[in-house]
């Protein structure tokens, strides 16, 4: 019973501490959310300046959770299938592979059920708030 403003803080918590840019441990995550939508902010390396305005990612709309990659006792990552805002202007959303490196399998396992529950969560409120 852990509610969505807990699994939100718990996502933010996780994925800036432990997530990172897919290529290396050097450009962390920085997690936020705008509503129930959750952005992911790139930042430069070893600093906490942003790389650019990040992406904005609809947990509601998931294609697919992978297992966690395990590579070493100190990397792991995060693969799922999920849509992403490709326009903002038109509001065009598209299908989008995140891939995200974790420093540890374990926190790994809590950043993906974490947001395997967002995901149930969220569809949870918009089923509940449709009128059909």
């Amino acid at each position: 019973n852990i509610s969505l403003e807990e699994t939100k803080a718990f996502i933010i918590e996780y994925i800036n501490k432990y997530g990172y840019e897919e290529d290396s441990f050097k450009s962390h995550y920085k997690a936020a959310f705008e509503g129930d939508y959750l952005r992911l902010i790139e930042l430069k390396k070893k600093s906490s300046e942003e790389k650019n305005e990040g992406i904005l990612y609809d947990f509601a709309h998931v294609y697919k959770f992978q297992s966690v990659s395990r590579r070493s006792d100190e990397l792991a990552y995060v693969n799922i299938w999920v849509t992403i805002l490709k326009n903002e202007k038109k509001n065009k959303w598209d299908k989008h592979k995140l891939v995200m490196r974790v420093s540890g399998p374990d926190q790994a396992d809590s950043i993906l059920n974490a947001l395997k529950h967002l995901n149930k969560l969220l569809i949870k409120s918009k089923t509940k708030n449709s009128k059909f």
